[in-house]
């Protein structure tokens, strides 16, 4: 466990008469660069991978419905087509958080979003309710890993700002239930349910090109892996696209006696976050 007393995250301010021991986290460090264009360029992914999922569940309205009439389904077999996305989700929650760990954000949050772009378009040719069930499924666990790509967006935001997210992710719930109701009316009379779910999956494809260039990796788990270079340069990229000089020089991750300690599921249920644990499970 990490001493209270300890910031193993931190930078170090090396200028002309700066003191070299004056630690600063890298909350301190967002916060210094400030709220900007590169931010801003994040959320805007983060609303369209928002309503991306959103869309992912709610042509399961519409998919429900036309796979029954195509193949005369089953009350079991509709239910099943239903909840497969879901079961997708519980797996890639557990697969993919590990995986983050230990392969870095970046890496994850893109085989997730390219899981949801194979398997829906895969999806659109199944000669079957049986092979859909299973590209649904795998839909979901693609949609499992973004969890990773909102924690990663919330790490680059100042602290002040991060409720902006909570907030715009409202608002991009709405868009995009809009958008696939939209859509739906506008080839499931023509085109039928096949060519919905095709266009679908473009917009997260649109997602997955920009982020593979755009997206950066995370600074907190560079530094859990000693690679403090890396993240300086992250910062830096950061604050030129704001327009603006990283506040201090040098990043450091061998900051004397720090220990990272591996969290378990039993952290959520420790005295000190039991009280928020069991609102949010509430909340949910």
């Amino acid at each position: 466990m990490l001493n209270d007393n300890l910031k193993p995250f931190s930078l170090v301010e090396n200028g002309c008469g700066q003191n070299n021991n004056d630690q600063k986290t890298i909350d301190q460090v967002i916060d210094g660069i400030g709220l900007g264009r590169y931010q801003i360029q994040l959320l805007v992914m983060a609303g369209i991978a928002i309503s991306c999922e959103v869309m992912e569940l709610t042509i399961l309205t519409f998919l429900q419905g036309c796979a029954a009439a195509e193949w005369n389904l089953s009350t079991a077999m509709k239910s099943s087509l239903t909840i497969s996305i879901f079961f997708g989700q519980i797996i890639g929650l557990f697969i993919f958080g590990q995986m983050a760990d230990n392969y870095g954000r970046k890496k994850i949050i893109l085989i997730g979003w390219n899981m949801i772009v194979i398997f829906g378009l895969l999806s659109s040719l199944s000669p079957n309710i049986y092979i859909l069930i299973m590209f649904r499924t795998l839909v979901g666990v693609g949609i499992g890993s973004q969890i990773i790509f909102f924690d990663l967006v919330l790490e680059l935001l100042p602290l002040e700002n991060r409720g902006t997210l909570l907030v715009l992710s409202n608002l991009f719930f709405a868009i995009g239930e809009l958008f696939i109701v939209l859509l739906a009316w506008g080839t499931l009379g023509t085109l039928g349910w096949r060519w919905l779910v095709f266009f679908s999956t473009i917009p997260v494809l649109i997602v997955s090109i920009i982020g593979a260039s755009i997206l950066p990796e995370s600074p907190r788990w560079l530094l859990s892996k000693h690679k403090a270079t890396e993240a300086e340069e992250i910062f830096s990229i950061i604050a030129s696209v704001n327009g603006k000089i990283l506040p201090y020089d040098i990043l450091r991750d061998d900051f004397p006696g720090y220990v990272i300690s591996t969290p378990t599921v039993m952290d959520l249920l420790s005295p000190h976050l039991l009280s928020i644990t069991l609102k949010i499970w509430l909340l949910w």
